[in-house]
């Protein structure tokens, strides 16, 4: 709007000057137009394109200064979305690995206290994940290593009473077998006699 009658006078001024060119110069015979005449219309119509350029530098000089605002506005909200876009990634993944970390000591703890044979019961991680079904796998584990555990050491107590039976009987066959051995000795040197 505030260029719509510099616009006006620099579009009347120029076809005001094509238009005496035009008549004058182009389409009549012989050159109509002086000298002084040219230089006047030419002037008012140069003057009228620089007012328009006057008017407009500051016009567009406002339009590119706004755009740029609204440019670095969007900038701005770009850097704090990816900022608080890169916290809520540094965030998680720092919970995860933590969680990971927990989870990992929970199961070294537990394979540890299972190797000295001070944990017989299952472990238990409040987690919904993944890491819950490799705690069921593990407590499955324990289990077996419980039963397996309990089960060797009824065979060595069954082992172990089986030899000191078996010792038994071997010494009782042995005292046997020496009284035998000693009888048929005595026979022989009766009969010998």
């Amino acid at each position: 709007q505030k260029l719509a009658t510099p616009l006006k006078d620099a579009t009347v001024g120029v076809k005001t000057l094509l238009s005496i060119v035009d008549k004058r110069i182009v389409q009549a015979d012989i050159n109509m137009l002086s000298r002084e005449e040219y230089y006047a219309v030419s002037t008012q119509a140069i003057d009228s394109v620089f007012k328009i350029y006057n008017k407009a530098v500051p016009v567009i000089n406002t339009l590119l200064q706004n755009r740029i605002d609204a440019l670095k506005a969007r900038r701005n909200i770009l850097f704090v979305s990816v900022g608080a876009s890169l916290f809520l990634v540094a965030y998680l993944f720092i919970g995860f690995y933590l969680g990971v970390k927990e989870t990992i000591e929970i199961l070294r703890q537990a394979t540890s206290k299972m190797l000295k044979n001070i944990q017989n019961e299952s472990i238990v991680l409040n987690t919904k994940d993944e890491f819950s079904d490799i705690v069921n796998s593990f407590n499955i584990i324990i289990n077996a290593f419980t039963i397996a555990n309990t089960s060797l050491k009824d065979n060595l107590a069954k082992k172990e009473t089986i030899e000191q039976e078996l010792k038994k009987r071997t010494e009782e066959t042995d005292k046997f077998n020496q009284l035998m051995v000693g009888r048929e000795l005595k026979m022989v040197e009766l009969k010998e006699e």
